[in-house]
């Protein structure tokens, strides 16, 4: 018995496979962290969206102040944190906590 494997087509189906799974992973780390984003006139929020790339597996965050908001939060920034009551410094960080399960399970295919 003879089995002869194209490893080239193996190969492209696996890569799509898992960059459909790093597409939506992406999707929902962006959703789920941008539930803790600062905002007075949704300028960081809409940045996450502008600046990250599905798929890239990098969610990015792009102002000027998106750095000292994300390290420093409310302390020494002017952004007012009422407007979004979920808000939180180092958001991402913050949501990783409590959707890391749900997060691995998209990355492993579930």
């Amino acid at each position: 018995m003879e089995i002869e494997l194209d490893s080239t087509k193996i190969a492209l189906r696996l890569s799509g496979v898992l960059k459909k799974r790093q597409e939506a992973l992406d999707s929902e780390v962006l959703k789920d962290s941008n539930k803790y984003v600062p905002e007075r006139k949704s300028v960081l929020y809409k940045s996450g969206i502008a600046y990250t790339k599905l798929g890239s597996g990098l969610v990015q965050w792009r102002t000027s102040y998106a750095r000292i908001q994300y390290y420093l939060g409310e302390k020494l920034s002017k952004i007012n944190y009422t407007k979004n009551k979920l808000a939180q410094p180092k958001w991402c960080e913050y949501a990783k906590v409590r959707h890391l399960k749900r997060w691995e399970e998209i990355a492993n295919g579930k």
